[in-house]
């Protein structure tokens, strides 16, 4: 029950950030792209630490990467 009640919360932290990104993206359409790319990484990274947080942390980069390889190296 845990699990699901962490997948529903880090689906919904996903929307809310997705969310947040199309509206200023939308509102600072006429902005220098310097400013709007500065805040896109903001809000990327934003996202990448809720999410983080939600998930107690998950896998390190190490284990990410281990798995990423073992999932392209068998040609699947």
């Amino acid at each position: 029950m845990t699990e699901k009640k962490n997948g529903t919360a880090i689906v919904i932290n996903a929307l809310v950030w997705a969310t947040l990104m199309l509206a200023t993206s939308y509102l600072l359409k006429d902005a220098i792209t310097d400013q709007k790319n500065m805040l896109m990484m903001l809000h990327i990274g934003g996202w990448f630490i809720t999410n983080g947080l939600l998930t107690n942390g998950g896998r390190s980069a190490r284990e990410e990467l281990a798995c990423i390889r073992k999932k392209f190296s068998k040609g699947n």
